[in-house]
């Protein structure tokens, strides 16, 4: 989890750590985040200054461990700035070297705006990992591991033919949302519940288990409809070159 809350998603994203630490690792899943901090308090809305998991209000940027009702901290990196894509090239390179796995999935949790960019780190002038640069990130990692099973956008406006575009030959599936997310974004707890259950289960499987709780959680009816305006969806990344030389022979054709 590449979790930028040095914004005024601070709060329901320190949340979401809470819905990880109810399931947390097994002897099968590792669960990693990097996690940025803001220095604004519970004073400036979507704030908060509040320990989690045993972990005190931190305003840097720590690599965790959720384990089961607590995180652990497994290394502080000082103020990091999470819309450089060394940092992200950084967080993945530390995470599949020290926990090898047989399959990957990353999730952003943060803002969005489609290809201009994902998580916005307010210390660094609100900086963005863009379409361009995700790439970068992306492909040595990629080269070493294998695709991605499933690459997630917990953010805004990111299900876009570019985005899909850009990080289709690092990864399998993608989960994203044609439009705005609630600020409590994915459910996380019963997602987690599912893949502690089944392991092995591959990128779209994952893929289908974050749409449909994510869609319970908005509309389903024992939650009294939370949001009616919700997406979410699972893209095929494989389909993408297809897609796009679909899209420049009918570009060609008309101009």
């Amino acid at each position: 989890f590449y979790m930028d809350a040095d914004n005024d998603l601070e709060e329901p994203q320190m949340n979401d750590l809470d819905e990880l630490m109810k399931i947390g690792r097994s002897a099968n899943i590792n669960i990693i985040v990097l996690a940025d901090r803001s220095t604004k308090d519970e004073k400036h809305r979507g704030y908060t200054n509040r320990a989690v998991g045993r972990i005190a209000n931190w305003t840097n940027t720590k690599l965790l461990m959720v384990e089961k009702g607590y995180l652990r901290e497994l290394e502080d990196w000082g103020e990091a700035n999470m819309g450089d894509p060394a940092t992200l090239k950084r967080f993945l390179q530390t995470a599949t070297e020290n926990l090898p796995a047989k399959k990957y999935a990353l999730i952003f949790g943060d803002h969005g705006e489609g290809w201009h960019g994902i998580v916005g780190d307010e210390s660094h002038g609100g900086d963005t990992l863009n379409a361009g640069e995700l790439p970068n990130a992306l492909r040595e990692i990629t080269a070493k591991i294998g695709k991605l099973e499933l690459i997630g956008f917990d953010a805004c406006l990111m299900a876009n033919f570019e985005t899909a575009q850009a990080i289709a030959p690092y990864g399998r599936a993608m989960v994203a949302s044609e439009e705005l997310e609630p600020g409590d974004g994915w459910n996380y707890t019963p997602t987690m519940q599912a893949l502690t259950a089944n392991p092995a289960m591959d990128g779209f499987a994952l893929g289908k288990i974050i749409v449909n709780t994510y869609r319970d959680y908005y509309l389903g009816a024992d939650q009294g409809a939370r949001d009616k305006t919700v997406t979410l969806s699972v893209i095929d990344l494989t389909k993408i070159p297809a897609l796009e030389a679909a899209a420049n022979d009918l570009a060609l054709t008309n101009s």
